[in-house]
């Protein structure tokens, strides 16, 4: 070889309108000549490229139809660009029909994607725009940029923000340029690994055969060492000798030079650069985290998320966020045979992050919307509905938190869903109409209550399900030595409030960045007495106080519109003995006596659900929401307790 390496014969690719090596004409070079393994190769990377992460996305976000619809547009796409693309119409056409049908099925940011797909895997696969003076990147482009469109197809799993697919189109962007510009640069790049792995190499090579030979002529007595010559050393000379060596660096040909050198050193760093930003900022990234602050209020114990190995059950008392659902896709013990659950985790991720389904802070905290196991519409949760008959139908609201929205479960499948179900197997068409909303204690519950009243023609009855949010409400002002109050507390939204970063945000926004002055005589800020700490059983009585001074308020608003009303107080993780399954943490102890104690105080009006779980042998709860069946059973107890009460509105 003589120290000279050959290159690589994709690196020879030529460009359009330029004579090929061997003398052939320009279309010798045309992309999609060669043969039939070879332009399958080439589709099926451009297909890759343009439709891993959009299909990816339009599944996720819209289901599968839609991603069925994305799908066959990118492919038909990809055909026309592979086909046709040497004209102008035959390039911008498919990238300007993919867009669109992006942007119908899922909005911007999907037909962004799908534009970027497009042009990469055109220009990657070999058809530069037309009419620009680029030639046609060699057929290896395709690899790294269907790396990336993987890569990026598995990162969509998590998050769908706007930085991975600029990330990828600069990534993409500057490969393609990059091989166009310099088809050979994976050639030298090669060659410069190689130079370095074996200059490591050779370095321990040398260790051993110059440093221990001489430690040996130092220690080692002259007659006892080996005789390779008379001075310990054979002399080679170098003239006339050649060393080939294809494992080391090119030859200095291969070394970019001026500008070249310069152009690909900024070409490396910002992609070097644009990568650890986007990893480092990226807000997937961060796992084992879910969507939203964590606004539990722990007894003893942290909270704790349930971990992808083992997953546990923390002794907190949660505020209700709709986002308190594991962070990963682990499958809980109480989730063991429903194939759906991980899909439900990264859609409730994703819309709580992304979409701003579920709000910590104000008076309605859902939007409308959609995901693939539950839609949320007119403020509330879409509820299974008994089909068209000649009966009376019977209206039901039903108010309550998280647990009675629904968390853990399936729009059929919730508290609300199984009670017009079982309603039904009665015989009684019970119209339920779930207006539960996260973190809402049951003075919430009344306010919303009455201003559905003020809006809508009142029902025939009206459940409050309530216990988590109003035990937890209780546990807050223990917890700032407050005591009791006699003003209503958003647990949630108070909590939000409190986050550093909010706080700071607010500040900022009413005082600027200007220091403080010095306040006028008289104005001071008088900080609140703190209380101490008060036992379980005396935060589990004031739980009780609190809920029982509100209930009024529901019941003279019943009893105005002429609404039936009833009061159920839910069963919780700790109503039961520990369950395998469902973890069990020091501060439980502690838990139980509050949540005894209250359950002691309770009005005779609130109805105690805390026994249902009673028996139950197998793991109901991944948190403090419970499963698919925990609602089943929760329903039956409803429904056996007001069965006497629909039965009569419905022959009414």
């Amino acid at each position: 070889m003589n120290g000279t390496t050959a290159r690589p014969m994709w690196a020879q690719t030529p460009r359009p309108g330029v004579a090929s090596p061997d003398g052939g004409s320009a279309a010798a070079a045309d992309p999609t000549a060669g043969s039939r393994l070879t332009g399958l190769l080439r589709v099926s990377g451009m297909l890759v490229v343009a439709g891993a992460v959009p299909v990816q996305r339009a599944v996720w976000v819209d289901g599968r139809t839609a991603g069925v619809v994305i799908a066959a547009a990118v492919a038909v796409c990809v055909a026309v660009l592979h086909r046709f693309g040497g004209s102008v119409v035959g390039w911008i056409g498919p990238v300007a029909v993919g867009m669109a049908v992006g942007w119908g099925v899922a909005g911007p940011q999907l037909s962004f994607w799908i534009g970027v797909g497009l042009v990469l895997a055109a220009w990657g696969g070999g058809r530069p725009p037309p009419g620009l003076r680029v030639g046609v990147p060699p057929p290896m482009t395709l690899v790294p940029l269907t790396v990336a469109a993987l890569f990026a197809m598995l990162r969509s799993r998590e998050q769908f923000g706007w930085r991975l697919p600029l990330l990828f189109a600069v990534l993409g962007g500057l490969t393609v340029l990059a091989l166009t510009r310099w088809p050979d640069l994976p050639h030298r790049i090669g060659h410069r690994v190689a130079g370095w792995v074996s200059a490591v190499l050779f370095t321990g090579l040398g260790v051993l055969m110059l440093v221990v030979p001489a430690a040996v002529r130092v220690l080692v007595p002259p007659r006892w060492r080996p005789a390779f010559s008379r001075d310990g050393w054979t002399t080679i000379p170098r003239t006339g000798h050649t060393v080939d060596r294809p494992w080391g660096p090119a030859a200095a040909e291969h070394r970019p030079r001026g500008p070249g050198r310069a152009i690909a050193a900024v070409v490396v760093a910002a992609a070097v650069v644009a990568t650890v930003l986007v990893v480092r900022n990226d807000p997937g990234s961060s796992s084992g985290v879910a969507a939203g602050p964590d606004q539990g209020v722990t007894t003893t114990a942290a909270p704790a998320t349930p971990a992808a190995a083992a997953p546990t059950v923390s002794s907190t008392i949660p505020a209700d966020p709709a986002t308190s659902v594991p962070a990963e896709a682990a499958v809980p013990p109480a989730y063991a045979d429903a194939d759906w659950w991980p899909r439900y985790v990264s859609d409730m991720r994703y819309s709580s992050k992304w979409l701003d389904h579920f709000r910590e802070a104000g008076f309605t905290k859902i939007r409308n919307g959609s995901t693939t196991y539950m839609t949320l519409r007119d403020g509330g949760r879409v509820t299974w509905r008994p089909p068209p008959c000649d009966c009376r139908r019977v209206t039901l609201w039903f108010y309550g938190s998280a647990t009675g929205m629904g968390v853990g479960q399936r729009d059929d499948h919730t508290v609300a869903s199984m009670l017009a179900k079982r309603a039904w197997q009665d015989g009684v068409a019970v119209d339920v109409v779930n207006r539960a909303m996260p973190g809402t204690q049951h003075w919430a519950q009344v306010n919303h209550f009455a201003w559905d009243l003020a809006n809508k023609p009142a029902p025939d009855v009206v459940v409050f399900y309530t216990g988590v949010t109003d035990l937890n409400a209780a546990k807050w002002l223990d917890e700032r030595g407050m005591g009791d109050r006699d003003w209503p507390l958003d647990t949630m939204t108070a909590s939000f409030l409190e986050a550093e970063h909010i706080a700071t945000a607010v500040r900022r926004s009413t005082r600027g960045d200007a220091p403080q002055p010095p306040p006028p005589p008289g104005v001071a800020l008088r900080p609140a007495t703190k209380l101490p700490p008060m036992t379980p059983e005396e935060i589990g009585r004031l739980t009780a106080e609190r809920l029982d001074r509100t209930l009024p308020m529901g019941a003279d608003l019943a009893e105005r519109h002429g609404v039936r009303p009833f009061w159920f107080w839910e069963p919780m993780r700790v109503s039961r003995p520990p369950v395998a399954g469902e973890a069990a943490e020091p501060g439980d102890a502690d838990l139980r006596r509050m949540l005894a104690a209250a359950r002691a105080g309770l009005d005779p009006r609130v109805v105690d659900l805390s026994d249902t779980f009673l028996g139950v042998p197998r793991p109901l709860y991944f948190d403090f929401h419970f499963n698919e069946e925990g609602a089943s059973l929760v329903a039956d107890a409803l429904y056996a307790r007001m069965a006497p009460a629909l039965r009569e509105s419905a022959s009414g």
